[in-house]
């Protein structure tokens, strides 16, 4: 169910027990860790696929001080340098993963992206690309070196992207809040399927039967906001699964946790088991804004949304746009909707008379050639190619017979449409006039004997083509 139908662990739980079956989740997890070995292998995640054989040269005891949660920066020692899956002694040039004796760089895991950052040592330095965790309690980062020679044994300091780090940070508490304003909003059926947390924005997968409307959003994104505006602390604390789970935490069933768990809750707001990284209090993360609300799969939505200054550049943006529509309609910001509704009903209109042909006479031209043929000729501002043929149809209807070549500036373009009635096309040919036209107006074209179209990149040339139609008809 959860894999092939998307239906969440959570879910199937609360219906096996209305109905009074039981779920064996140990086993679940057992097949679902098998089916995310199986589906990362088949996207070449060599990060899942391969076995890490390097790290077998490791103490079989080995663990990594993760010091990320209470620093940004560290001092370590190499442990070891990896090239290609084998192990090295030294590297001084291209991209090699080390293991450091400890490390403030948070490893991917839980929906959060890992930290990047710099490696610096004396005479040396490397940007930390990418970390990950190869196994429990052993963080690998893949460094690109920049300058110097990394050697096993050598001393260094770890320094984290505080922007990227403190970004991410802000996304990751935002995503608890929203949790549980979605709860709070739509029901306690709303369970986590799904999420990403990042520097730039954050994407929450959830339960729910139906789209949200605009009104349920707007309600969402205030809770969201007034749990921000009163800075709530954050606080952090370790205990033991049972107690947690006691406690009323939230805690997802498709993770694997151990004896001692940790808890990250916003005081009378959220209270989840979480291992990534969070602000000191609400009031850091600063603004958030929902930026689409869309279905995944059945019975799931997803929310994307942006803080901090993501959110900013986002309102930045979006004040750009109204400001170059004010200027470009001339209109204040609170006219601005009654006036593009206005030029789309004008629109509508002109379309629609283009589309019958409703083109004042004087628009079009006629011009009699020596042996009687009348051409009727006309140029336009603004006409799309569509409704060229149209207007040539509804020319020949009325005058009954003769030659007709329209032409349209459009986009710094010209379009071209040549129509000849059917008792002159044995000395004409609708086609040839419209290549030779084309080629003038620096363009191609062709078509039928009876109707051929074109387009060119000169519409300057328009005039010019006019007052040597004769040659052109050849």
């Amino acid at each position: 169910l959860y894999d092939t139908y998307g239906l969440p662990l959570e879910l199937t739980l609360e219906i096996a027990k209305e109905k009074g079956v039981e779920v064996d989740v140990q086993e679940f997890n057992k097949y679902m860790e098998e089916q995310q070995r199986k589906s990362r292998a088949a996207m070449g995640d060599v990060e899942f696929a391969r076995r890490y054989e390097y790290l077998e040269k490791l103490p079989k005891d080995f663990r990594i001080e993760f010091t990320g949660y209470e620093k940004l920066e560290d001092e370590g020692e190499v442990v070891l340098i990896a090239r290609d899956d084998e192990t090295v002694e030294e590297a001084s040039e291209g991209t090699v993963e080390v293991v450091f004796s400890r490390t403030p760089f948070y490893a991917e895991k839980g929906g959060q992206v890992s930290d990047t950052g710099m490696v610096e040592w004396r005479d040396g330095k490397a940007l930390v690309e990418y970390v990950f965790e190869a196994s429990e309690g052993v963080i690998v980062q893949r460094i690109k070196i920049l300058d110097g020679t990394l050697r096993r044994g050598q001393k260094v300091v770890l320094r984290v992207d505080k922007k990227r780090r403190e970004s991410t940070m802000r996304n990751h508490t935002a995503t608890h809040l929203l949790h549980a304003a979605l709860k709070k909003v739509l029901g306690d059926h709303v369970r986590q399927a799904g999420s990403l947390v990042a520097p730039d924005r954050l994407r929450f997968d959830f339960t729910h039967f139906k789209g949200l409307s605009s009104a349920e959003i707007e309600q969402v994104e205030d809770l969201v906001n007034e749990w921000i505006m009163e800075a709530i602390p954050v606080e952090v604390r370790y205990t033991s699964y049972e107690e947690a789970v006691k406690s009323g935490v939230v805690a997802l069933f498709t993770e694997k946790y151990g004896d001692v768990v940790r808890v990250v809750e916003v005081p009378g707001v959220s209270k989840e088991l979480c291992g990534g990284t969070h602000v000191k209090n609400t009031g850091q993360i600063g603004l958030f804004k929902i930026i689409s609300e869309e279905s995944v799969s059945s019975g799931v939505r997803r929310i994307e949304a942006v803080t901090g200054f993501s959110a900013l550049e986002l309102l930045r943006n979006q004040k750009k746009l109204i400001d170059q529509l004010k200027e470009i309609l001339g209109a204040r910001e609170d006219e601005l909707t009654d006036r593009v509704l206005s030029l789309r009903e004008k629109v509508k209109e002109l379309e629609k008379k283009l589309s019958q042909g409703r083109i004042s006479e004087k628009m079009i031209a006629m011009k009699q050639l020596e042996d009687g043929v009348k051409v009727f000729h006309g140029v336009f501002e603004g006409v799309e190619a569509k409704h060229l043929g149209g207007i040539a149809d509804n020319v020949l209807k009325k005058e009954g017979e003769g030659i007709v070549i329209l032409f349209s500036k459009f986009e710094n373009k010209v379009f071209l449409v040549v129509k000849v009635s059917e008792n002159l096309l044995d000395r004409y040919d609708a086609s040839s006039i419209a290549r030779n036209i084309a080629k003038e107006l620096g363009g191609s074209g062709g078509g039928r004997k009876n109707f051929a179209q074109a387009g060119g990149r000169h519409p300057e040339r328009i005039k010019d083509v006019l007052e040597r139609l004769e040659e052109f008809l050849r």
